[in-house]
């Protein structure tokens, strides 16, 4: 392989494209941190300071929209970037936005912790940001897997009561079952796209272009 196709290989690779992912992993470590190194009664602002976090990321990514995000295919055709998919990543931040105002109400009057559940929201909301991005079928079941993980920890909090813990363990069911018929159509889908004829050989059976 020449030093060309190497080069062009790295071009896609741009992890500036993926700001808003690394913004709301990076605000669920330091918000995990904060629970730490805080006292107890300054940990009562870490819900504030979440939502606090996300409102910003969503006034900063609906001014990227105005001024234009380029769209193309990033990470070697892994990540799909249109007007559609800026969208739905700008109604997933508000919907996170307006969960974390919600769940604060929720919180005010339990004595429940607090950090794990906006921890994993912010989390969730950057695994369903690269879903909504996914133009390839392993990204989009890699994505899709996180985020089924995520709601499972969602679902089951507070763990502590059973009727939740029994939805958790529903959930967590029903995701590995679903999860294995998806395989299996992933694995058809692409039986089907390289088999079908000699001159698709050249095709990757898992990029979305060619299941198109």
């Amino acid at each position: 392989m020449s030093l060309e196709v190497y080069r062009n290989f790295t071009e896609t690779y741009q992890w500036r494209v993926l700001w808003v992912e690394i913004f709301l992993v990076g605000s669920a470590l330091m918000v995990m941190t904060l629970h730490f190194l805080l006292g107890k009664e300054m940990r009562k602002l870490i819900p504030g300071f979440a939502t606090m976090l996300l409102g910003i990321l969503t006034m900063i990514f609906i001014g990227v929209m105005l001024y234009g995000i380029p769209s193309g295919l990033w990470f070697s055709g892994m990540i799909a970037r249109d007007e559609f998919t800026n969208g739905l990543r700008l109604l997933l931040l508000i919907a996170s936005f307006f969960v974390c105002l919600l769940s604060m109400v929720f919180f005010a009057n339990r004595s429940l912790l607090k950090v794990e559940f906006y921890a994993m929201l912010l989390i969730v909301t950057a695994c369903m940001s690269l879903l909504v991005q996914s133009n390839h079928m392993l990204m989009f079941f890699v994505s899709l897997e996180l985020v089924t993980v995520g709601y499972y920890v969602l679902i089951s909090y507070p763990s502590n009561r059973g009727f939740v813990s029994q939805a958790g363990k529903k959930h967590l069911i029903c995701g590995s079952l679903s999860s294995v018929i998806l395989l299996l159509g992933i694995v058809l889908i692409y039986v089907s796209i390289k088999g079908s004829s000699h001159n698709l050989g050249s095709l990757d059976g898992f990029d979305f272009a060619d299941i198109h």
